[in-house]
């Protein structure tokens, strides 16, 4: 069954900032014959969702299948990748959202708006340091 409503608290970080705080969610992927959890940002001003390379080929996707395309970084730099979809579960949400693998292997593991952003209403709550998600 699916959740009507989930929260994840606010990740403490210490930056040059000062303290901030980062909403990280817990998303499980394909890898191998298993699944495996890692933790995405939930980034509002990402397009898309975005993982190094690595992860598709461990999910056994199969990237030459697909366009290799180049975005252009925060930094105003272009990052080289192929856009793919992959599946993925939150909580007991299962749902398959394109990607943006980076040939950069130490890419962070966002999740962006491309097929999410459009399936949840998403809190962003500062007093009570979390994130809410609800099914739409």
């Amino acid at each position: 069954t699916s959740f009507v409503s989930i929260e994840y608290p606010l990740r403490r970080f210490r930056t040059k900032f000062g303290i901030l705080y980062r909403p990280i969610i817990p998303v499980f992927l394909k890898i191998g014959k298993g699944r495996e959890r890692f933790r995405f940002i939930l980034d509002s001003g990402a397009e898309f969702t975005m993982l190094p390379r690595w992860v598709a080929k461990s999910s056994g996707i199969d990237l030459d299948e697909f366009s290799r395309l180049s975005v252009e970084g925060i930094e105003g730099g272009y990052i080289k990748g192929v856009l793919a979809p992959i599946p993925i579960r939150i909580a007991n949400e299962k749902l398959t959202v394109r990607c943006f693998f980076a040939d950069k292997e130490d890419s962070p593991f966002l999740l962006g708006r491309a097929d999410f952003f459009d399936r949840f209403n998403i809190l962003f709550d500062a007093r009570g340091k979390k994130v809410v998600l609800t099914r739409i």
